[in-house]
């Protein structure tokens, strides 16, 4: 994934994919997401999901409704070609294992 997508697309997060015996332990099947926050920027254009809540204890399980298993950058890459910047990005994560939804403009 170019360096800069996840400043664009993500607001700064950095994300990886959970091995499957985390996920099992979440109660998550192989054939979802399942994507851990294992950083959100801390400065200007990189912090935009730390200010809407964005944690590194969430587990994000869908982006803007797609929950398929994939990989950190398909799951972001995809965010520019099918939406605009300005655009509200919907991220479905785990909290405290119940599933909230958290909104991010794309920059």
């Amino acid at each position: 994934m170019p360096a800069g997508l996840s400043a664009i697309a993500a607001g700064g997060l950095q994300l990886e994919k959970l091995a499957p015996a985390t996920q099992a332990k979440f109660g998550l099947k192989p054939e979802f997401i399942a994507l851990k926050v294992k950083h959100a920027g801390q400065c200007g254009k990189h912090a935009a999901a730390k200010y809407v809540g964005f944690l590194q204890v969430y587990i994000v399980v869908a982006v803007n409704g797609l929950s398929q298993a994939m990989r950190e950058g398909v799951a972001i890459g995809h965010l520019p070609t099918e939406q605009r910047m300005g655009d509200s990005v919907k991220w479905t994560i785990l909290r405290g294992g119940e599933r909230r939804q958290i909104s991010l403009r794309l920059q």
